[in-house]
């Protein structure tokens, strides 16, 4: 006898399609907390390019690394929700369910309503869709560490993959609610986004952590010896996208900038052109770099595996690779140091 429990399958407005989009403005970094809240701007109206919301949010502005704990890569100078959706004077909803059950009740009554939501769990999900088949329960949505690929979760494998246990951080649900009519002021943007860098950069030390400067020299100079050993525990997690997402924000940093610059006049615009070219080039810096430490395979479409290839693992533990490597995180630094002492002298 065939079921008689009710179906259903609401999207968000615009989506499955809009994933293309999304997936073509990260295509070049490592996606994390930005690309969703970038994602439900988007939906919800807001003009913008992917840069504005890396380097808005603050996550572009900061280089952070601690080499007994690559977790603290997702440390912030500033909360990123809220200060992006601030700058962009957007009203949000954030709900703390109680259980994956209350969580997937939420995340129904808004996608049938049309927006866009985002959970923040173990890993950050773009959900974009509510189904019902035959008598289970699923959410669609795209896996910001997973390159933005498409998963269909259960009430069941949400409690058993994705629920943060214990409730340290809480599992929260996004939704944008309204949009102002009239567009923040760019340059004052631009302003606050240069004061933020320069204080990410010059700060030496976040929770116990090295930031900014301090954290390319920790950096360097762990590559270069060799008793530190980055492919086992808890180092390994800098093998992976701990430092990709990082690194890779650097061509938000010099897109930001350079579609800014024409904001200012005089000698300030070209402090701040001078400092995007700088962040061009320590992005190409890093890129040389990942000629000897990056991955082996097409990380763009594939992201970072739970196990690492051994031809991947065996460049980490080759420590002429790592010296070669180490001499272009220099070379980075070099630049990124430049860039923030151009950007300083606009304020």
């Amino acid at each position: 006898m065939a079921s008689t429990a009710p179906t259903y399958r609401f999207h968000a407005h615009g989506y499955p399609a809009a994933l293309d989009d999304l997936r073509g403005s990260v295509e070049n970094i490592e996606p994390d907390l930005a690309a969703g809240l970038y994602a439900l701007l988007r939906s919800a109206g807001v003009n913008l390019h992917y840069c504005e919301a890396d380097v808005l949010s603050g996550r572009a502005s900061q280089f952070l690394y601690s080499r007994e704990h690559p977790e603290c890569a997702q440390l912030a100078f500033v909360p990123p929700t809220d200060t992006l959706f601030r700058a962009y004077r957007v009203t949000w909803k954030e709900v703390t369910p109680s259980d994956p059950a209350s969580a997937f009740s939420v995340l129904r009554e808004w996608i049938a309503q049309g927006r866009l939501c985002l959970a923040r769990l173990k890993e950050p999900l773009v959900v974009y869709g509510c189904v019902r088949d035959r008598r289970t329960d699923f959410i669609v949505a795209a896996r910001l560490w997973k390159r933005l690929a498409d998963s269909s979760i259960s009430v069941a494998e949400c409690d058993r993959d994705f629920w943060r246990y214990p409730l340290d951080e809480g599992n929260v649900l996004l939704s944008i609610e309204s949009v102002a009519t009239t567009a923040p002021d760019p340059r004052e943007l631009a302003l606050t986004a240069i004061r933020r860098t320069a204080r990410s950069w010059y700060a030496r030390e976040l929770a116990g952590c090295a930031t900014g400067e301090a954290a390319y020299r920790q950096f360097a100079t762990d590559l270069t010896r060799p008793e530190v050993d980055f492919t086992e525990e808890p180092s390994r997690g800098w093998m992976g996208a701990a430092l990709w997402r990082q690194w890779t924000s650097r061509y938000s940093l010099h897109h930001y900038f350079e579609r800014t610059a024409p904001r200012f006049g005089g000698a300030e615009r070209q402090h701040v052109t001078k400092a995007a070219f700088c962040y061009g080039q320590c992005a190409e810096a890093w890129q040389r770099w990942a000629a000897y430490l990056g991955p082996t395979w097409d990380v763009t479409h594939e992201g970072f595996p739970s196990d690492y290839p051994e031809e991947f693992v065996a460049r980490w533990r080759s420590h002429e690779a790592r010296m070669k490597a180490s001499r272009w995180v220099e070379e980075a630094w070099g630049w990124e140091a430049k860039a923030v002492q151009e950007l300083t002298k606009t304020i």
